[in-house]
């Protein structure tokens, strides 16, 4: 009896297929789980589990009865990656002409690999594009004539999630 590895999955996945668990002469089986989360069919060896975010990490038992050695259990742990997050505070905000603005206390994020910012329509002249807290100093010809730009950043995801976190504002420059 082998449950299979232990293993890591995003919590954003809706289910994971148990494709590492062996048996052998055996009678009956049956998955259980630590958390709440649920099986689509305990009584199969490659059962599909289908977690609860809330839960965390998991231990997943499988017991077996065996035609020669009676009931035989495994566990393996089912880890749960928290998907990324990122937000800007305020969603909109100003700077004069001639400052920089700074990003320092408005970002909060979480749970990510890399951070990149960047603009939709303006200079890209950053301090340091890849830090949680940059400071933009605005291109006079391209960002003051339009007045307004959008600014945004993107934090990866970790694996094994793939779906990175992305939010945006607006940076209006006031003469």
């Amino acid at each position: 009896v082998n449950a299979g590895p232990d293993e890591m999955i995003c919590e954003s996945d809706a289910s994971y297929t148990l494709a590492g668990a062996v048996v052998s002469d055996y009678v009956t089986i049956n998955w259980t789980t630590s958390g709440t989360g649920t099986f689509d069919d305990p009584g199969v060896v490659n059962a599909v589990y289908n977690p609860v975010a809330a839960d965390g990490d998991v231990t997943l038992t499988l017991t077996v009865v065996t035609f020669a050695c009676g009931e035989m259990t495994d566990d393996m742990l089912l880890s749960l990656q928290n998907a990324p997050s990122i937000e800007i505070l305020p969603d909109e905000d100003w700077a004069c002409y001639g400052d920089d603005y700074d990003f320092d206390g408005k970002v909060t994020a979480s749970n990510y690999g890399i951070i990149q910012w960047f603009t939709v329509n303006g200079g890209e002249e950053w301090d340091d594009p890849t830090a949680l807290m940059p400071v933009y100093t605005p291109t006079p010809s391209l960002d003051y004539t339009q007045g307004c730009i959008i600014i945004g950043v993107s934090a990866s995801a970790i694996l094994p999630c793939v779906v990175s976190a992305d939010d945006y504002m607006d940076l209006i420059f006031v003469d």
